[in-house]
């Protein structure tokens, strides 16, 4: 079974796509609908990546923040252990880039136009509009940003715009 090594335990062929993009460690998924279909998300926090996987063809997985070499920066093309991953309505990717203390928004299926949420400075601190490890991300029905800030102890609301968190 090509899965039976990996760590991430989904059914057979979420499973199958996840250890053929030769993850070493466990990695975060969110199935979500995408352009009419259902796509598996796949963030690879070793590899600094977010992958979009279609369910439902045997097209590729699409590389959607991060960049192709899997290295790490503070670029709005790269991650730096990415761990949560939310999708908004028209496709936009939002990733909790946990070692650069932002949240980034990353227009479907292309990295190099990723931005960071506004309300969040992307400077590690415990201020209202600083993040100190974000863990994971969801998404209100309000267009709020809920944020796991995973080493403030902490969830913070945010908005994408200059005013601070709540």
């Amino acid at each position: 079974d090509a899965g039976s090594s990996c760590l991430c335990q989904f059914p057979t062929s979420i499973r199958c796509r996840c250890c053929a993009m030769k993850l070493a460690l466990a990695c975060s998924v969110l199935t979500a609908p995408a352009a009419g279909s259902v796509s598996l998300y796949v963030v690879n926090k070793q590899g600094n990546q977010v992958r979009r996987c279609p369910l439902d063809s045997t097209d590729a997985c699409v590389l959607v923040a991060g960049r192709s070499d899997a290295s790490s920066g503070t670029a709005h093309d790269a991650v730096n252990k990415p761990e949560g991953v939310a999708v908004e309505a028209d496709g936009t990717v939002v990733v909790a880039d946990t070692v650069n203390h932002r949240i980034l928004r990353c227009p479907k299926d292309n990295p190099a136009g990723c931005a960071p949420l506004q309300s969040v400075t992307g400077v590690v601190g415990s201020g209202m509009d600083q993040l100190n490890q974000p863990f994971g991300i969801a998404l209100t029905r309000d267009g709020e940003y809920v944020i796991a800030d995973q080493r403030n102890h902490r969830v913070q609301i945010c908005k994408d715009t200059a005013d601070p968190c709540v």
